[in-house]
């Protein structure tokens, strides 16, 4: 990881977030995140239910269109080089049932 060590905290619950001129303070419950945190940057990844996107968006409803989406992520020098271009964005297709679409991005 690029991380210093205990950088990524699990196990917790976003309640809120309160944005400032200079950073932003989240409010956690559970784990030993329990209570308010301040930082310089916060990225939300918490999800199709987001309590950060609800915050930001209330009016904003979660519409299930039939589809899924799965994450990972691949070393890419490992993929067949029809595939690998580096420092690219491929696509896969299949259109067979059910139909599917893969992104892959290279940034270098």
């Amino acid at each position: 990881s690029l991380l210093p060590p205990g950088m990524i905290k699990t196990g917790r619950s976003l309640l809120s977030f309160e944005e400032e001129d200079d950073s932003v303070t989240l409010r956690f419950e559970g784990g030993e995140a329990t209570g308010r945190v301040r930082c310089q940057v916060a990225l939300m990844c918490d999800g199709v239910f987001s309590t950060a996107r609800t915050q930001l968006f209330p009016e904003d409803k979660v519409v299930y269109f039939g589809q899924l989406n799965w994450g990972s992520v691949v070393r890419t020098d490992s993929l067949p080089p029809a595939i690998h271009l580096p420092n690219a964005v491929r696509y896969c297709q299949y259109s067979g049932e059910p139909k599917w679409m893969a992104m892959l991005n290279d940034g270098g």
